[in-house]
Order: C-alpha cells, then structure tokens, then sequence
C-alpha cells in the first residue's frame, strides 16, 4: 500500500514590535523533521481509551511506518502538552503580574510578550503540522473509524487549545494595554507631581519674601511705635511746658495787675499830696498875703508911732509866720522830693510793666507756636497711625491669604502623595 509523502509548509515568520531600549531573549524550538513526519502512518487506538497500540497487520516489504507514525504522534502531543504547561505557567504569570506585582518593570512584562508570541507562533506551526498529517491520515482508506473518531477528538481538543492560546495571548495583549495606559498615567501623575512641586517650592519661596516683608514692616512699626512715644514724650513735654507757661502768665497776670493796683494807690497818694500841695500853697499864699498885709501895717505902723507895740507884736506874727512858712517849704520839698521819689518809682513800674508786657506778648507767641507745634505733632501722629494701620491690616490680609494657601497646599500634599503611594 503506498503513502504520500506530506511536507508541511514552512512557518510563517514571526513579526514583534518592542521598544528600542528593551533587551529581548527568543528561544526557537525545531519542529519535528520532515522525514518522520512522511512516514507517519496508521494507527489503531484501543477501545478502552488507553494509549495507542500497534497491532501488527500485513506489512508490505520494507514498509514500516507504523512505529514512526505512533512516535510522530506521541511526540505531537507530548509538544501540545508543553505548549499548554508554558500557556498556563504564562497564564498564571499575568495573574501574579496583574493582582500582586502592578510595579514591575515594562522590559519585563515586554520579554513576556514576546515569549509568549514566540511560543504560540512555533505551536501554531507544530498544530499546523499536525492537523495537515491527521488529514493525510484520515483521507487514507486504512484508518478505522475508531481511529478516524479518536483523531477527530485529538482535532478538536488541539482547536480547543488553540483557542485557550489565542484568548491567552489576547488576554495578554489587553494587559499589555493596561499597563501602558498605567505608565502613561504614572508619567502624567509623575508630571503632575512636579509641578506640585514646583508649586510648592513657589509658594515656599512667596512665604519666606513675605516673611522677611512682613519682618521688615514689624521693625518699621516697631521704629514707628518709638517715634510715637518720642511724639507722645515731646508732647507731654510741650503740655508741661503748656501748663508751666501758663502758670507763669497768669502769675505775672496777678503780679501786673497787684502792680497795676499799687500804680493806682501811687496815682491816688500823688494825687492827694498834690492836693495838700496846693493847699499849704493857699494857705502860704494866705500867709504870704498876710505877711504883705502886716508889712503894710508895720509900715503903717512906722508911720504911726503909736502903734509900735502892735507893730512888734504884729513883727513877732510875721516872724512866726515866717518861721511857719519857713517850715511849710521844708515839708513842701520834703513832699517833693517823696512826689519825685514817687514818681521814679512810678516811671520804674512802667518800665517793669512795660518790660512785662513784651515779655508777656513772646510768651504768648512762644505758646501760640507750642500750640502750632503740638497740633501739626497731633496730625501727623494721626497720620503715621492711620498709615500703620493701614499696612498691619494690608499685611494681616496678606497673611491670611498665604495661609490660606499653604494649608491648601499641605492638604493637597497628602492626598497627591496618597495618590502616588496607591500607584
């Protein structure tokens, strides 16, 4: 009985993208030689399901086949177990991978992939292989339908495990996918953490130039703070003195006007010894007048020589009244002298007066500029803590924003650092 000789075609061959950075190890498994494949031949399967056995039919010379068949066929499914242990091993691989092990490097995950497509491409060749010389053999006529029936089981379960080998190797591409969208996400996540970074260092950077700001606004308030008390002291200063000047004033206003009434009783005694002045003046005019009158009646007297007595006696009035006169006109300048006495002391108070008046007029002035100087001292210690307040309340609001937003930035922190911790 003659056998074809059947040669599988070759492999296709294998076409694997990676990157250009990733090391990649291929093993490449030899396919069963075209020479034993050729002679395969029948096979009978036992009833019972148990390992093949040859039975031993008529056999043409120099036609033994049957040994090398059953060897090709044994060896077929010893490769499909192994394909089927390596897709299972690469199997529970992807599951370690994908539950326990997400942070495992690409390269690895990639030299996989490409096992695992190495792997399918040379079972996809043997299987291939395979099912050409299980057509070889049920289009030959000597195959027994229980042969025929147990190589269609056979059939089917390598489609079976093909199958399981494209879903696993789909399943593999799938996570493949997933883990570049990860590490596209780890990238954005990693990018996105920089620029918190950034931003936060920013922020470090803003809070300490606020810091040394708001340093440098203290130690100008601070400086304020003194100038102030300095005004505060200068203008207690100027209240004392104030109150010192006015104190002095209203002393020399009663010292001027107890002068002022001392002038008036000056004035009023000047005025009574002018009049008692005046008065010994008629009464010395009187006298002076009687005297003319008794020196004509001496002389009337002289005429008269019988009137000599009277004469004398009138001479002894005369010289009374002389000696009277004689002593009005000492009390008369002794009442000068006091009038002019007086009067010194009169034109010296006018002279103090005078002298107090000016004086009086430059304190005056020197108060009325005190009082200039206190009020300007009063604006502009109104200012300058106008102003201060104002820059406290600017700087405080400052103060309140940046802490604001470096709370927010300490609670974005751990959330992104959680975010990342998770990844």
């Amino acid at each position: 009985m003659k056998t074809r000789d059947l040669s599988p075609p070759p492999p296709p061959p294998v076409h694997v993208h990676v990157p250009g950075t990733t090391p990649v190890h291929v093993h490449m498994r030899r396919s069963p030689s075209r020479s034993t494949q050729n002679r395969t031949n029948d096979t009978q399967v036992m009833g019972n399901g148990g390992r093949p056995k040859v039975r031993a039919p008529w056999i043409p010379p120099g036609k033994t086949v049957l040994p090398e068949r059953c060897g090709y066929i044994q060896l077929s499914e010893k490769q499909t177990a192994a394909s089927v242990r390596k897709e299972q091993e690469g199997t529970r691989r992807l599951k370690k991978l994908d539950s326990g092990d997400q942070h495992r490097e690409t390269d690895v995950l990639l030299r996989a992939l490409v096992e695992a497509e190495i792997d399918g491409v040379a079972v996809a060749n043997q299987l291939t292989a395979l099912k050409e010389t299980i057509d070889s053999l049920a289009k030959d006529k000597r195959l027994s339908k229980l042969h025929a029936a147990s190589l269609g089981r056979q059939q089917e379960l390598l489609f079976e495990k093909i199958e399981l080998f494209d879903r696993t190797n789909h399943g593999l591409r799938e996570l493949l996918r997933e883990w570049s969208q990860y590490e596209r996400e780890y990238l954005m996540w990693s990018q996105q953490k920089d620029v918190l970074k950034k931003r936060m260092a920013d922020s470090e950077a803003e809070n300490i130039r606020l810091l040394a700001k708001l340093t440098n606004k203290e130690k100008e308030a601070s400086k304020l703070a003194e100038h102030l008390d300095f005004e505060k002291n200068n203008t207690k200063t100027t209240e004392e003195l104030s109150r010192i000047l006015q104190s002095t004033r209203d002393h020399l206003e009663s010292e001027l006007s107890r002068t002022e009434a001392e002038k008036a009783q000056l004035t009023a005694q000047i005025q009574r010894m002018q009049q008692s002045h005046e008065q010994q003046q008629g009464e010395l005019r009187a006298l002076q007048e009687e005297l003319q009158s008794l020196n004509q009646r001496r002389e009337e007297e002289k005429e008269e020589q019988g009137r000599q007595e009277e004469l004398a006696l009138l001479t002894q009035q005369a010289e009374r009244a002389e000696e009277s006169a004689r002593q009005f006109a000492v009390k008369l300048q002794e009442k000068e002298s006091q009038l002019t006495q007086a009067l010194s002391t009169s034109s010296d108070w006018c002279l103090r007066h005078s002298k107090e008046a000016a004086a009086k007029g430059q304190l005056e002035e020197e108060i009325s500029a005190l009082k200039f100087q206190v009020t300007e001292l009063n604006s502009r210690l109104h200012s300058t803590e106008e102003r201060s307040r104002a820059e406290r309340e600017e700087l405080r609001d400052q103060l309140h924003h940046l802490s604001a937003e470096n709370t927010s930035a300490c609670t974005r922190q751990p959330k992104t650092q959680g975010s990342f911790d998770v990844v």
